[in-house]
């Protein structure tokens, strides 16, 4: 028996509702597939795993996954449209995170001249609608952003509503 089979033994023994895991694309993959091969039915949840390799590595096994994201990064057919033109595969979230940061970083910096202060400044009154919605800054330079958490149902990222869904 694997230690991973092991923990998640011990732990489905309390009978738990909903398992919590972190990690990155392929220990995540592994966490789920032993705990649903161990016969737990609950929910798993986790943040920063809405990628393509989670989803083809899971297949089915996804279903009913709950997944915490920055709002808006689950639709933008325009990004997503370009992106596979490109690069010939569908985007992931984190490469719509990266080109929204670059769109509206990029153009401070240079406008700034390299001016650490000019900097600063821009980013603490940054307030732009991008292809994943609105950014906007604190005047202390926090990343104001509504967070979601979605569900996937039939192979897609369906928002939960907060309404018993």
């Amino acid at each position: 028996m694997s230690e991973l089979q092991t923990q998640l033994t011990k732990l489905l023994k309390s009978k738990p509702q909903v398992l919590y895991t972190v990690g990155r694309e392929d220990s995540f993959v592994a966490v789920v597939k032993q705990a649903r091969e161990l016969g737990f039915k609950g929910y798993i949840a986790s943040v920063g795993i809405d990628t393509p390799n989670v989803w083809k590595g899971l297949g089915d096994q996804a279903e009913g996954i709950i997944s915490g994201n920055v709002a808006g990064l689950a639709d933008s057919p325009k990004f997503d449209s370009a992106y596979e033109k490109r690069f010939g595969e569908k985007p992931d979230w984190i490469a719509l995170y990266a080109y929204t940061i670059g769109k509206y970083l990029f153009p401070i910096v240079l406008q700034a001249k390299g001016d650490r202060e000019k900097i600063r400044y821009a980013l603490s009154n940054l307030n732009v609608v991008s292809d994943r919605g609105d950014l906007k800054m604190s005047p202390d330079r926090k990343v104001i952003n509504k967070g979601i958490v979605y569900i996937r149902k039939a192979g897609r990222n369906v928002p939960v509503s907060g309404r018993g869904q």
